[in-house]
């Protein structure tokens, strides 16, 4: 099974980048000068810094952590449309994070993660052949380039970034993990985005374990997305108008040594839905399902509103309410947090969450501090 799975994905990859080339190409020649991208107009070498540190309280427990990300990024030119990718990743708590307590299924916060002084998170290589069409291979997280839609992005909550389905039924590279894949972009037109990837089947955060691609002993997992932008009719919408359908094919080492094969798809909607007294507001919605034996998360689905006040452009308020369906619980988590830009590279975001798991309700909230330098 998993090496009909590496054959086909590398059958289809190639078939792709085949006729995206042949299709430049051939744009190219009619319009009669040579493409070039951003990528391969770009020189030098970059150094990014991104600092997440957030206060969390748990109100029903009485508990709290402070809570601290720190990614640093090197990226460079290597070649025409080619440049290499290096990030590292650095993870400290103090105090009791609200969600360790085993009776929540999904995670409060999307930064929460084992105190560690260095992770690699992100080392390969991009090549960009064509103005449409590119390729990255190397160590990467999959919540890099998936789930990362503009309205599910406003949120801190766990599952925004990484849907209960695959999240919790595979041993995903999501954060705070990493695995070696490759993953390929193609725009198939100015509205339409397809994106394909393969990863090793087993995540790891370390070093002797995340250079590894065994199939036969880890298993292998595709993850795709087809993304539609759908037009503004000329309209300032804070948000793209998006419809996406993205699906998961994956195995991987289950009880007694048996491999377990699954397969799933979410659907997400994001769209203006106007303005009321100045206020732009805009709707998401997000179903996921697996459709195959499912060890953990059954289906999942979100609902989110995000509001942008008038004259406040970079200000977003977002409210959202998800619900995870799971083969021994189900849980009901709402979301409200703000987002709110007190400088170029800072931005305060306080958010308050209600879990009720099985009937159990419990509150926590949590301030936030982004800080960017690029």
């Amino acid at each position: 099974m998993t090496a009909g799975l590496v054959r086909v994905w590398t059958v289809l990859l190639g078939a792709v980048c085949a006729v995206q080339l042949w299709g430049e190409a051939r744009t190219d020649e009619r319009a009669g000068a040579p493409c070039d991208t951003a990528a391969q107009g770009r020189s030098g070498w970059a150094v990014g810094v991104d600092y997440v540190t957030e206060g969390q309280w748990n109100m029903t427990h009485h508990v709290g952590a402070w809570v601290n990300r720190l990614d640093v990024g090197v990226e460079g030119r290597l070649w025409k449309g080619a440049q290499a990718e290096v990030t590292g990743m650095a993870t400290w708590t103090v105090g009791h994070a609200p969600s360790e307590d085993d009776a929540v299924c999904q995670d409060y916060s999307n930064i929460n993660a084992p105190t560690r002084a260095f992770r690699l998170i992100h080392a390969g290589l991009r090549q960009q052949f064509t103005s449409r069409f590119g390729i990255f291979a190397g160590l990467c997280q999959a919540d890099e380039v998936y789930f990362v839609t503009e309205v599910a992005s406003l949120f801190t909550g766990a599952s925004y970034g990484c849907l209960p389905t695959m999240a919790d039924n595979f041993e995903i590279n999501v954060f705070p993990l990493a695995a070696l894949g490759v993953q390929a972009d193609c725009e198939l037109s100015p509205r339409l985005m397809l994106r394909a990837s393969v990863y090793n089947g087993c995540a790891a955060g370390t070093l002797r374990e995340q250079f590894r691609f065994r199939p036969g002993a880890d298993g292998v997992l595709h993850l795709g997305s087809l993304t539609y932008t759908t037009g503004r009719g000329g309209r300032p919408t804070p948000f793209p108008n998006i419809v996406q359908l993205g699906w998961n094919v994956g195995n991987h080492p289950a009880e007694a040594g048996r491999k377990h094969t699954q397969f799933g798809f979410w659907l997400t909607g994001e769209q203006w839905l106007g303005a009321l007294a100045g206020w732009q507001l805009t709707g998401a919605a997000t179903f996921s399902f697996e459709c195959h034996d499912s060890p953990s998360a059954k289906h999942y689905w979100n609902a989110a509103l995000a509001v942008q006040p008038p004259r406040r452009e970079d200000v977003r308020i977002a409210l959202g309410l998800g619900r995870a369906c799971y083969r021994d619980a189900h849980e009901t988590a709402i979301e409200l947090n703000a987002q709110w830009p007190v400088a170029r590279w800072l931005s305060v975001q306080p958010a308050i969450h209600l879990m009720r798991t099985n009937g159990r309700e419990q509150v926590a909230a949590l301030l936030r501090l982004n800080c960017s330098l690029p």
